[in-house]
This record gives C-alpha cells, sequence and structure tokens, in this order.
C-alpha cells in the first residue's frame, strides 16, 4: 500500500511563492497606467512616465489633459507598442497637434479598441496621417474638437474600409469639427456607413460654421439617410444611431422617421427635384405623414413644408415658384403612365380602354371600324385615335379623392414617394385601380 509523502515546509513555501507569482502576473496583465491632469512636463515627469511604462504589461494608458507636446509624445509612444493595449486615451492634449498625432500613429498597437485623440489640435493633416495606422478591430474612434473638415471625415472612412474596422466600429464620434454637406455626400462616406455592422453612435453635432442646420443637404441629410436607409446599415438602424444633442435637430431627426422623399425635396427647397417627383415618378403631394405632423404641423405634408420657416431646423429662405409648383399639384394632376393612379376614376378608365384598343402598342396601331353602307370597312387613321382619346385624356384633372377617415399609407411605403397598389386601396376614397 503505497502512502502519500506529505510536503515539506520548503516545498509548500515554493507553491506559495509560484502561486503569488501566477497572481501578480494576472493583477499586471490587466493594468491601466492612469496618468490623466498630471502635467508631463520636462525630463524628470517624462522619465518617470516612460518608466511607468516599462514597468509591468499595460492593456491601457490614459495621458487625458496631460500637457503633452510634440517631443513628449514622441518619447512615450515608442512604449505603447511593447503593449497589448486595448485603450489609448490622449484626449485634451493640445500640443500635440499634427506633428505629434504623425508621431503617434506608426505606434499604435493592433490590439487597440477604443483611442480617444479629442481636442489634440490634429487638423486635416494630422487625420490623414492617423487614418491608414489605425488597428482593424477598432470599436471606438474619438475624434470631436480637432478642426478638421471634410477630407479629415474621408479619411477616416477611407481607412474604416481598408482597415476593416466598418465592421466592428460602434462609436465614432466626429462632434465639433468643420465637416460639411459636401463629405456627406460623398461615395467613400456612401459606402462605408452601408458596411458598417455594429455602429451605435454616430456623433455629428456640433459642426462649424453653426449655420449646418439650414444649409441645404447638410448634416440633416444625414439624420434623413440614415433614418430611411437611403445610406443602409448592414442591420436595422436603432434609434441612437445619431447622438444628437441638438433641440431642434433631434425633433427634426424625429419627424424625418417618416418623410419621403418628396418631403425631403420640399424641405430643402429643391424646386427641380420636386418637380421631377411630381411629372416623372407620379409622386402625391397631399400623402400627410401624421407622425412629423405632430412632431410639428408644418411638417405633415410637402406643400407645408416648402411654405413654412417655423418647424424645427428649417430654412431661413423660401421659394415662391416652388410653393405655387406644389399649390398647382395638390389640386390638379396632369396624365402620364407615372401619374395614372392619381387621375379621377373616368380617367383611369379612358387610359385603360386606349391601351386595349390598341392592343398595347399605343396610337400607332390600326383598327378597322364597320359601316352600314356595301363599302365595308374603312380605316380610322391613328391621328383621328390620339385626337378621341387625346380630348379625353390630356390637359389638368383633379386628383383622385383621398379618404376621410384619417387612414395612412402602409409601412410598406412610408418612405416611398409612389405608393403601391394595397397602399392606394388605403388612402384613396375608390379602391378600384
Amino acid at each position: 500500500m503505497s502512502t502519500r509523502r506529505a510536503p515539506t515546509t520548503e516545498g509548500s513555501s515554493r507553491a506559495a511563492e509560484r502561486a503569488h507569482k501566477r497572481a501578480r502576473i494576472a493583477e499586471t496583465s490587466t493594468a491601466a497606467l492612469n496618468l490623466s491632469c498630471a502635467p508631463l512636463v520636462g525630463d524628470a515627469a517624462l522619465a518617470h512616465a516612460a518608466g511607468k511604462l516599462r514597468a509591468a504589461p499595460l492593456t491601457a494608458v490614459n495621458f487625458f489633459c496631460a500637457r503633452l507636446g510634440v517631443t513628449a509624445v514622441r518619447r512615450l509612444s515608442p512604449h505603447f507598442a511593447k503593449h497589448a493595449l486595448v485603450e489609448i486615451s490622449l484626449a485634451r492634449n493640445r500640443g500635440m497637434g499634427a506633428e505629434g498625432v504623425a508621431a503617434l500613429a506608426p505606434h499604435i498597437p493592433s490590439t487597440v479598441r477604443r483611442l480617444n485623440l479629442c481636442n489634440t489640435g490634429m487638423g486635416d493633416d494630422g487625420v490623414r496621417a492617423l487614418a491608414p495606422h489605425l488597428p482593424g478591430r477598432l470599436r471606438e474612434l474619438l475624434l470631436a474638437t480637432n478642426r478638421f473638415g471634410n477630407e479629415g471625415l474621408c479619411a477616416v472612412l477611407r481607412s474604416a474600409m481598408d482597415n476593416g474596422w466598418v465592421r466592428t466600429v460602434r462609436v465614432l464620434d466626429v462632434r465639433f469639427n468643420h465637416i460639411t454637406s459636401h463629405a456627406l455626400l460623398r461615395d467613400v462616406t456612401t459606402e462605408a456607413l452601408s458596411n458598417v455592422v455594429e455602429l451605435e453612435e454616430l456623433r455629428l453635432d456640433g459642426q462649424t460654421p453653426a449655420t449646418f442646420a439650414h444649409e441645404p443637404y447638410s448634416l440633416r441629410t444625414i439624420v434623413w439617410l440614415l433614418a430611411f436607409g437611403r445610406v443602409a446599415l448592414g442591420r436595422a438602424p436603432r434609434p441612437n444611431v445619431l447622438d444628437v444633442v441638438d433641440v431642434e435637430v433631434n425633433a427634426y431627426a424625429r419627424a424625418t422617421t417618416r418623410w419621403t422623399e418628396l418631403h425631403l425635396h420640399a424641405d430643402n427647397r429643391d424646386a427641380e427635384l420636386v418637380r421631377r417627383l411630381l411629372d416623372e415618378e407620379g409622386a402625391d403631394p397631399r400623402l400627410v405623414s401624421r407622425r412629423a405632423a405632430r412632431v410639428h404641423p408644418h411638417m405633415g405634408t410637402a406643400l407645408a413644408l416648402a411654405s413654412s420657416t417655423a418647424y424645427p431646423a428649417a430654412s431661413s429662405t423660401s421659394d415662391a415658384a416652388l410653393r405655387a409648383m406644389l399649390a398647382d399639384a395638390v389640386e390638379r394632376v396632369r396624365w402620364s403612365p407615372a401619374t395614372h393612379w392619381q387621375c379621377p376614376k373616368e380617367v383611369r378608365t379612358t387610359a385603360r380602354a386606349r391601351a386595349t384598343m390598341m392592343a398595347g402598342r399605343g396610337i400607332g396601331a390600326v383598327r378597322f371600324l364597320r359601316r352600314e353602307k356595301s363599302d365595308g370597312w374603312r380605316f380610322v387613321p391613328p391621328e383621328l385615335w390620339g385626337l378621341i382619346f387625346g380630348f379625353l385624356i390630356d390637359g389638368a384633372h383633379a386628383r383622385r379623392a383621398l379618404r376621410t377617415d384619417g387612414r395612412e399609407r402602409g409601412w410598406c411605403c412610408r418612405h416611398t414617394s409612389v405608393v403601391c397598389a394595397a397602399c392606394r386601396a388605403r388612402v384613396y376614397a375608390d379602391a378600384e385601380e
């Protein structure tokens, strides 16, 4: 029978030492270096910080408001690459500038998930130097208050596509910069935002100049693009996709969730696009978005939007020609294949009869009429058919009557200017096509 040997005192102490060493390693492996608000000015302070960076494995470094300059960044940033850092925070170190950010960029570890460089004064040059070095599994990128504009934003989004972090990013903060509408409508912006998968917050508010809320196709447009899926997120947009703190823009964002394209262009005072939607695509300017009207009474219809400057984030300019065009379109409509479903019943019936008699090939087809006399059949020229049907169809007609019970188009057509057949039965008084 074998007996188990009792551990000696020396063996117990060695085991305890090994356990203590493992615990110390586990503790230091998740350590974070926090030197926030500690001015790192002078050789002694920088030597102390460098010693801290060399002391033990780190997962996070925080130099918030540490008065870092270009020299300090050049001295400390090479130590970052020696650690599997998950978070780097260098916010509120305006002395860094573009040169300091360029010195930091090559030393950002590929393990970083959260990078906070707010208020570092990098500008467009700094963003362009930083963008190629952003790690591929980045989750949060905070670049607020850095005085960069359209080129900087496009560089960041191009990096997201090239480095692959477009599919992992959850928070992108570019508030209080100089971004305008031109960057938001570029192909790289649309492509990047169309490929995001986990985006939860896209912070765009606070841009300068402060007139962005009154600029056509400005930051309000991105609210509309995301709300409508014109810029399609990888999965359904969530209510907190945009972190908009401005009260008026927030109200505007809520209203746009049930706007159509016609509403948007009326809001932006774009007469040419409104005309195209009315004539070529057959949009009905009378259709009301009641959810938007609950935010403000002037946000329900395209005509109300074009005529008002009182609703949240409304343009300060007015277009009399646009108002007159929409006012006329509300009352009358000219027949075309696009506007057929908005015409009254007798016009729709006549148009169907013409298509049936002409075998669907238009006025150019020929037909014969039988006469009572002995000469049999006689040819009726297409021009005559055109005159007959043109007398019945051409010209302006009163629009097809809407229901009076307040029914609204269905969820399937909540963002389209032209509603489907099922929704026509819901909103028009005569359900028959």
